[in-house]
């Protein structure tokens, strides 16, 4: 049984389940920040008509169950766990996914983390100083929204490591053979690698926040 297989069969067995947001489909971006948000924020965003308006409508001190948290990211809310130890993880829909862009430019000085898939597909990004460090994705379509297969920046940390750096084929016959080698999988690998499934786990839980998101462009 590989390392990831382990760690998720002893995760669901926990209380808090808190592995399970990454069942199904998943867009999350991790901050090493918290808190991150007040009572109720005004995000700017990457293009002048871009802002987001997050009002917290709940917070709560004990572990949330993901499927409770799926159900407000089905209802376009922002879900935010606050981790001690590690910081923030933004949980939200992969239409909101923008919002990350909002966040990317609130938090520059510190390094974060994007990871996103819908199974076959998977995205991926290093942010440091509000800039793109490397980003690795393949072919997604979910939600009614589709990304493609891209890179880019140098191969990362965990690219050298593994000796295996992600290229898109530009002779692919069809999307999803563009970049077939990154699926949900890669991302685990680089949520395991770059945050820790181990730490997502056992690090305390301080808070689960809630927002309602409202854009000028929804």
């Amino acid at each position: 049984m590989s390392l990831f297989a382990s760690l998720l069969r002893d995760f669901r067995r926990t209380a808090s389940d808190l592995p399970g947001l990454f069942s199904g489909h998943f867009c999350v971006m991790f901050l090493p920040l918290a808190p991150l948000l007040g009572d109720e924020a005004t995000l700017p965003g990457y293009y002048s008509d871009q802002t987001y308006f997050c009002r917290l409508r709940e917070t709560h001190t004990d572990p949330l169950a993901p499927y409770r948290c799926k159900k407000h990211l089905k209802n376009s809310c922002c879900v935010i766990l606050e981790l001690d130890g590690l910081g923030s993880f933004v949980f939200t829909n992969h239409y909101h996914s923008a919002l990350f862009q909002n966040l990317q430019r609130r938090f520059p000085g510190v390094t974060s983390y994007v990871f996103c898939s819908d199974g076959p597909g998977g995205y991926f990004k290093i942010l440091k100083d509000g800039r793109i460090q490397r980003k690795i994705a393949s072919y997604m379509y979910f939600e009614d929204m589709g990304s493609y297969a891209e890179t880019r920046g140098a191969p990362c940390a965990y690219e050298l490591e593994t000796g295996h750096i992600f290229k898109v084929d530009p002779k692919a016959r069809h999307l999803r053979e563009m970049m077939p080698d990154f699926t949900k999988r890669e991302v685990l690998d680089l949520f395991d690698y770059y945050v820790g499934l181990d730490r997502f786990q056992s690090e305390a839980l301080r808070r689960t926040l809630v927002y309602d998101l409202e854009s000028p462009n929804t």
